[in-house]
């Protein structure tokens, strides 16, 4: 007789509580074909077309809620390149009085830029309350500016002939090594040639294993969702979704209390032994080879509990890290860090 085949799997129910699972469905799989194709066809400048997969994605609210605020901002961008200003502010206001708790702290910024350029008359009479925005509690930036030697570079096109096209990364030359280097790598050097700052280019890696390693057990720990699904994951399925803060929240804030009522040599006797015990294995989060323990430990040790704690919580709140600035410095006599973004004179700075 020919062996019984086994029934199929019940078919898997998204709801909110268990949202991880919604990208292993088909219509995950087709909602992430429109989401590129709109960047295709706004990049073919056919804004009436991108619009349109815009509301179609937007339909789907278990679809990347954390990304509902750049598809409303794309959105209103396309209305307005279509003269639509009127429909681009009613979007713009929309999402910003019902999708923000979604939404990442960078979208309600550029949304609220938006608005405050949309929201003028005739479209709008009634004065905008600026000082009630989002936008209009964040501490400026302090700017330095710095000079270095820049290295003229010459592209190649297939026939080894000069060519212009295309953007092209500056290289600057490195004032400790006098290397050709990155403008990154060249702010690097002149810190620690001029000032005996030290530090490295890595645009969130050390925040993400100080991260990895200070909640190990809220990451790796049981919880009542079934995040693990095999002996083999080297992180919850949900790691990276709303579900990972939400159905964690009381470990996560518990943590976040526990690590601020300890003192320094506390949370780094934490960290260290958990980077030793933990060495090697394979877990989404850290560079076993490239996180060197006293670069983690400077940041943990010269960083204020609450900073700390409230980089912890973005982390686990919003844990895409792009973004982030590209150096992290650390002075040994000053006890102090420096988080640094680095834009070259033909760069500009994105929210």
């Amino acid at each position: 007789s020919s062996p019984s085949v086994p029934p199929p799997p019940p078919p898997v129910v998204v709801t909110k509580e268990n949202q991880f699972l919604y990208r292993f469905c088909e219509e995950y799989i087709y909602l992430r074909c429109l989401a590129d194709g709109v960047e295709v066809l706004e990049s073919e400048h056919e804004y009436e077309e991108a619009v349109m997969l815009l509301r179609l994605i937007l339909d789907f609210p278990l679809f990347k809620p954390e990304k509902r605020g750049y598809w409303f901002n794309r959105m209103a961008v396309d209305l307005q390149h279509l003269k639509r200003k009127e429909e681009a502010l009613q979007v713009t206001e929309t999402c910003l009085e019902q999708e923000r708790h979604l939404m990442r702290r960078s979208d309600v910024v550029t949304l609220e830029k938006r608005l405050t350029k949309l929201h003028v008359p005739p479209r709008r009479w009634k004065h905008l309350a600026v000082s009630s925005l989002y936008m209009s509690s964040l501490i400026p930036c302090r700017h330095i500016t710095i000079t270095g030697e820049r290295i003229k570079q010459q592209s190649f096109g297939a026939n080894n002939n000069t060519t212009t096209a295309g953007p092209q990364k500056t290289r600057w030359k490195n004032k400790k090594t006098g290397d050709t280097c990155s403008v990154e790598d060249c702010v690097l050097s002149h810190f620690e040639v001029e000032s005996g700052w030290e530090g490295t280019h890595c645009e969130g890696a050390i925040m993400r294993a100080v991260f990895t390693l200070l909640m190990w057990d809220v990451i790796f720990g049981p919880t009542s969702q079934h995040v693990f699904q095999t002996r083999f994951q080297n992180v919850p399925l949900d790691i990276g979704t709303s579900n990972f803060f939400f159905s964690r929240e009381d470990k996560i804030i518990g943590r976040m209390q526990q690590l601020k009522q300890m003192t320094t040599t506390e949370r780094l006797h934490e960290l260290q032994q958990t980077y030793k015990n933990n060495y090697g294995c394979c877990c989404l989060g850290i560079d076993w080879e490239n996180a060197q323990l006293p670069w983690l430990t400077a940041f943990v040790e010269y960083l204020t509990a609450s900073s700390l704690c409230g980089l912890l919580y973005e982390v686990a709140r919003y844990y895409n890290m792009s973004g982030f600035p590209d150096l992290v410095m650390w002075h040994h006599e000053k006890r102090e860090i420096k988080i640094l973004e680095v834009k070259s004179p033909n760069d500009t700075l994105s929210e």
